[in-house]
């Protein structure tokens, strides 16, 4: 469940035009900005909405805490995406929209890393996971992707996470005393997607 607080206002949807692609917002947590669907809307006071039905992490960002106060952007279709050369990401450009004065901003272009992986599990001694992003079939109707690329392994012995293994298929055997993991995808470009971990226990 979500609260808003906004002068405009949002509306409800059938489930089956949800999971289709309808009632797409932006909301700024503490990992970035992830992108989120909604069922229901309803009005809880003056300027304050109630959305529930929440579908999180859409599209490969990351789910995570939203602080009160944070902002909230709905996409209605009429959005679109700022082209910026390659030569161009990391560097301060100004940048102007039809309501404020130009601001210094850097593309850091997160939507070309990696997504996070899913379905991490620790079974006999084996960490596994399947492989996420934007070139593999969401629909259950469709057939797997390959779940082949290059990844990033890191164990937590007592001390932290440290010593990066890197590895061409989603399998990672388990060190007796490690007590937590984490995992993540490296893209065609050097990059690190998000980490995602699983705890191990106590070895």
């Amino acid at each position: 469940m979500l609260l808003v607080e906004t002068s405009g206002s949002f509306a409800s949807l059938p489930r089956a035009q949800v999971l289709a692609g309808g009632n797409l917002l932006l909301l700024e947590t503490a990992e970035g900005w992830e992108l989120v669907q909604f069922e229901t809307a309803e009005l809880a006071g003056p300027d304050q909405w109630v959305l529930s039905g929440l579908l999180r992490g859409q599209r490969g960002s990351v789910s995570a805490a939203a602080a009160a106060g944070s902002r909230v952007l709905l996409l209605d279709g009429a959005d679109v995406l700022a082209t910026v050369s390659p030569e161009e990401i990391g560097i301060a450009l100004d940048w102007r929209s039809p309501w404020d004065e130009p601001q210094p901003v850097s593309f850091a272009d997160e939507g070309g890393r990696p997504w996070p992986v899913c379905h991490l599990r620790a079974l006999g001694g084996q960490l596994s996971w399947v492989r996420r992003g934007a070139d593999l079939p969401e629909s259950w109707a469709l057939p797997e992707g390959s779940n082949t690329g290059q990844f990033a392994v890191q164990f937590d012995t007592g001390a932290g996470f440290a010593d990066e293994t890197r590895l061409q298929t989603p399998l990672a055997a388990i060190p007796a005393e490690a007590i937590a993991a984490q995992v993540a995808e490296i893209g065609a470009d050097g990059r690190t997607g998000p980490w995602v971990p699983i705890s191990l226990g106590t070895p």
